[in-house]
């Protein structure tokens, strides 16, 4: 029997190489603990879900990009949330305009040109941020 601090005591056996929860005495709770780091979880899906952390099994992939995820539900809202892909590298990107202005960083395009000087840039507020040291030169 062991303890953590802050939770219920709990007690595991081994059988047939498969871990079974047994009643914490005190508290009448079945747990099932990581072998990787202790931790008791009172469901086995949940143990199953943590250790895959642990071992960072990642099943469900991104069809789009590399990306991989712990769960099924996690990767349907990335998929929402990051619907479109650099044609490079694959990266996935939540909007056009930023696709666009990552898609510059491949092909090396820079739009915004400074006036005062050879500097050009892929983002107009990074134009901007550069003009300000041209007007501080002045004052």
């Amino acid at each position: 029997m062991a303890s953590r601090a802050g939770s219920a005591p709990w007690t595991l056996k081994r059988a047939a190489g498969r871990d079974h929860p047994v009643p914490c005495p005190d508290y009448q709770v079945n747990l099932h603990k990581c072998k990787f780091c202790g931790k008791c979880l009172r469901f086995k899906s949940l143990l199953v879900d943590h250790e895959r952390m642990h071992r960072e099994s990642r099943p469900y992939k991104c069809s789009q990009c590399s990306k991989s995820f712990l769960h099924k539900a996690i990767l349907i809202k990335w998929a929402q949330k990051t619907p479109h892909q650099c044609q490079y590298c694959g990266k996935c990107l939540s909007t056009r305009i930023i696709l666009a202005d990552h898609e510059k960083l491949h092909t090396g395009e820079r739009p915004y040109k400074c006036h005062k000087c050879t500097e050009s840039f892929i983002r107009k507020p990074h134009l901007f941020r550069h003009l300000e040291i041209h007007l501080r030169e002045l004052s």
